[in-house]
């Protein structure tokens, strides 16, 4: 029951923080970036989300650019990082992370070009 309304705070606490204009709101669907030109955003989507063991992350590929992928925890811990990511798909493998809401940052070069929300369940 803790650990429910832990999450339901922490989301209700973040999305406050976005609202107030620090950033956009994040959701499992998004074509937004932090503080990038519009030209510059692409759309990303997870599949499962909520997962378990594993997701997809499938996004709008521009040419044959090269992305990176960056998961961070609520407190802002990055926990995991693909390189080289070059097909507009990816599995993410989520066995070596804990239950919870983490959010993660897809980069071409130095730009965030989409950011969504990923949650992994037990």
């Amino acid at each position: 029951m803790v650990k429910r309304y832990f999450y339901i705070l922490a989301l209700g606490l973040i999305t406050f923080i976005f609202s107030l204009g620090f950033g956009h709101a994040i959701h499992a669907k998004t074509s937004g970036s932090f503080g990038q030109p519009d030209n510059a955003k692409i759309s990303s989507t997870l599949s499962p989300n909520p997962a378990k063991d594993k997701t997809t992350l499938k996004f709008q590929q521009n040419g044959r650019d090269s992305y990176r992928l960056e998961v961070y925890d609520l407190i802002g811990n990055r926990v995991k990082t693909l390189e080289n990511i070059q097909n507009g798909s990816v599995e993410i493998d989520l066995s070596d992370l804990e239950a919870g809401m983490y959010f993660y940052f897809l980069i071409k070069g130095s730009d965030r070009v989409s950011t969504g929300r990923l949650v992994i369940r037990q």
